[in-house]
């Protein structure tokens, strides 16, 4: 065992409370390597938190594969603050037919106004993060007490897909024993959307598939999963868009434009998902620049997916577009039209190149 196998496993058996935390825009392949290691904790018997709770879209994409009862979200914790300077005799609680009553007897004189009630971060012995830096930690709800560095993995980045490295928990937990099926059909299923269905080059997708579906993964019903998102809409969507879509070498990005006739006659919605479908679809059919843009009519006005792979120009073009990050991409709105918008990124682009 290496040494940071060594680290993780220590870092578990030490632990009770154990948090694993995502984007609240995870994506479908971390979602499901998400669900894949509360299994893996479940199983050693840790207290199991999770946060982003799936969805009710991919709930309902995933149901066969996903049928587990309703994961355990972040618990709340209320703290309500008695001042020091009002000496209390005591302090009791008792339950009517309506309310769960806490009792205060000061010795001196207090007013409910002095009383103050206000949510409390939940205690984690330990954490598997699956975003990067500080960012991560604002956006999870209800808050939790951060665990210290040395007890928080971070399951993002690197040469290896998120399906690789849940199984290496898994592998350092239980040694050789196989995979459970329901795990690794969860796994075979992130690793099929990480890699889109293996044509994204990775050195161990094929290998990690034959452990996963020697370990008895579902591939029928993954198979019936994934045909399900090809729907004739779906490609035709896909059709218009790539032949809107045009790569500029000076800013290394691609430029994709989508007007409301393009949804409407295809029956696809511009939605958040169905958008995020097209990014990679259409960046895994062009030249992998290290910038796409897909500018689409919503509405009355012209809004923008923007993805840039290196995070920190990712985070200077939200900010000059009043957006916040998701991951590797935002959404930006309010521009009047396709010119509008256009020439606003690309004076923003031209800023960091």
């Amino acid at each position: 065992m290496t040494t940071a196998q060594e680290t993780i496993k220590k870092l578990i058996d030490s632990s009770s409370k154990i948090l694993i935390a995502g984007e609240p825009s995870a994506d479908e392949a971390t979602m499901l390597a998400m669900l894949a290691l509360k299994n893996i904790l479940d199983a050693s018997g840790k207290n199991v938190f999770l946060t982003p709770a799936p969805n009710e879209n991919f709930k309902t994409k995933f149901v066969k594969i996903f049928s587990r009862p309703e994961n355990r979200g972040l618990p709340q914790k209320i703290k309500i603050k008695i001042p020091k300077s009002s000496a209390i005799e005591e302090l009791k609680y008792e339950e009517d037919e309506t309310f769960f009553n806490i009792l205060i007897s000061p010795k001196n004189k207090i007013e409910p106004t002095d009383l103050i009630i206000e949510k409390s971060p939940h205690e984690m012995d330990a954490a598997f993060c699956f975003f990067d830096g500080e960012d991560g930690w604002k956006k999870i709800n209800p808050a939790v007490v951060r665990p210290p560095t040395e007890k928080t993995i971070y399951a993002q980045g690197g040469d290896k897909t998120v399906a690789e490295k849940i199984s290496e928990v898994h592998e350092i937990l239980n040694d050789s024993r196989p995979i459970p099926q329901d795990t690794a059909t969860l796994l075979m299923a992130s690793l099929i959307c990480e890699t889109d269905n293996f044509q994204r080059p990775n050195r161990n997708a094929f290998g990690l598939a034959d452990a996963f579906l020697t370990s008895g993964a579902d591939q029928k019903t993954i198979g019936e999963i994934m045909l399900a998102d090809k729907k004739a809409g779906s490609a035709q969507i896909l059709g218009r868009a790539l032949a809107r879509t045009t790569s500029e070498e000076i800013l290394k990005t691609s430029w994709t434009f989508l007007t409301k006739n393009d949804f409407e006659k295809t029956g696809v919605s511009a939605s958040k998902e169905n958008l995020l479908f097209l990014l990679r679809k259409v960046r895994s059919n062009i030249m992998p620049y290290p910038s796409s843009i897909i500018c689409y009519e919503s509405g009355d006005e012209v809004r923008s997916l923007i993805y840039h792979e290196n995070k920190n120009t990712l985070a200077s073009l939200a900010m000059a577009l009043s957006a916040e990050p998701e991951s590797l991409y935002f959404f930006a709105s309010g521009f009047k039209n396709f010119s509008e918008a256009e020439t606003r990124i690309r004076q923003l682009l031209k800023q960091f190149f």
